[in-house]
């Protein structure tokens, strides 16, 4: 067996996050096995830290859980940290301030969109 080092994932803390999360939305074991394609015994061994998991796993049960996999690694959100980083950027801005980088930040939005098509 191989010695686990710092640099290797913690599967317990990503099972406990899984469980947690599938908890959260009463979702059982055997509905996300077989959403994210896998079986309910192996889901239980992922959520137990026990078995490591692929990408494409981890991939497909983040989605089935609306989460995304930085979520499940580390039990943040990015969405959350930039939300927080807005806040803070907002937090001295004045009403029309607000206003005025909403709408920036708007119209910078869609034109990312429209390069995207």
């Amino acid at each position: 067996m191989r010695k686990k080092s710092d640099g290797d994932l913690n599967l317990i803390a990503v099972g406990s996050r899984i469980q947690q999360r599938r908890k959260d939305l009463h979702i059982s074991q055997e509905i996300l096995a077989e959403k994210a394609g896998i079986s309910t015994s192996s889901l239980s061994l992922i959520e137990n830290g026990h078995i490591n998991l692929s990408v494409m796993t981890l991939s497909r049960i983040a989605h089935e859980l609306n989460c995304t996999m930085d979520d499940l690694f580390y039990g943040i959100s990015n969405k959350d940290a930039y939300m927080e980083e807005v806040k803070k950027a907002l937090a001295d801005c004045s009403d029309q301030e607000k206003a005025f980088l909403v709408g920036l930040l708007m119209d910078a939005r869609q034109r990312l969109k429209e390069l995207k098509k």
